[in-house]
């Protein structure tokens, strides 16, 4: 008999082989692409966050532009004279005086073999009267900050009458409960000049004084 059907048995048996392959062809397809994109992004960040001289990432890294704004508010004391004498200050708010804070990298030294870049950070702040109520030249009466911090550490330290009796040593040198005509530029960063009560404080080695306190003056961001 004549066979009408020459290619049939070619194709049917042809039929188990092309799923298979086509089944091989997905899966590999498939492993390539969960294990080689995942690889080719890994590169792709590896090279756009290396630090490289002269390049846009490099230039974002030394060179920090984003703002970074700082708002102080400061309380004014209104009632002087009565503070003065021992009553209830009576508090003023004032602000907001902003600074705007830049940092920056200095660097010191590049080491290829290592691939390791040495550098200083250098933070730098920049007074923004456009953002603020005033100047950084305005002058507030403020409470006594150093004072009451050094009577607290002190108060921490002794027993509560050997305390008492350094605290009115203090106040009989004419530290007062109150700072008059204080500017907001030296309250902030450039520092209020102290009495002598901190520096026997910090001659004697009597308590440890807070960070705001350097070089007989206080200030908020003392550098």
């Amino acid at each position: 008999m004549k066979n009408r059907s020459p290619h049939k048995d070619t194709i049917l048996s042809a039929g188990p082989k092309l799923a298979i392959t086509s089944f091989t062809f997905l899966l590999t397809s498939l492993l390539a692409f969960y294990m080689g994109v995942p690889l080719l992004i890994k590169t792709f960040i590896m090279k756009e966050t290396r630090l490289v001289e002269g390049t846009e990432t490099w230039q974002k890294w030394t060179d920090v532009t984003v703002p970074i704004l700082i708002k102080f508010y400061i309380f004014n004391v209104t009632n002087v004279p009565e503070a003065e004498m021992g009553g209830k200050f009576k508090l003023q708010e004032v602000g907001p005086y902003v600074w705007e804070e830049k940092r920056s990298k200095q660097i010191l030294a590049i080491d290829e073999d290592e691939d390791t870049v040495t550098y200083k950070e250098v933070v730098k702040y920049y007074f923004r009267r456009d953002l603020s109520i005033g100047s950084d030249e305005d002058r507030l009466n403020i409470v006594n900050l150093p004072f009451i911090s050094a009577a607290t550490l002190i108060y921490k330290l002794l027993y509560s009458s050997l305390a008492n009796y350094v605290i009115n040593f203090f106040v009989g040198m004419d530290e007062k409960f109150v700072l008059r005509d204080v500017k907001i530029k030296e309250l902030v960063f450039d520092g209020v000049e102290l009495g002598d009560t901190y520096k026997i404080l910090a001659d004697f080695g009597v308590v440890d004084l807070p960070a705001e306190f350097i070089d007989g003056t206080f200030a908020f961001y003392n550098q």
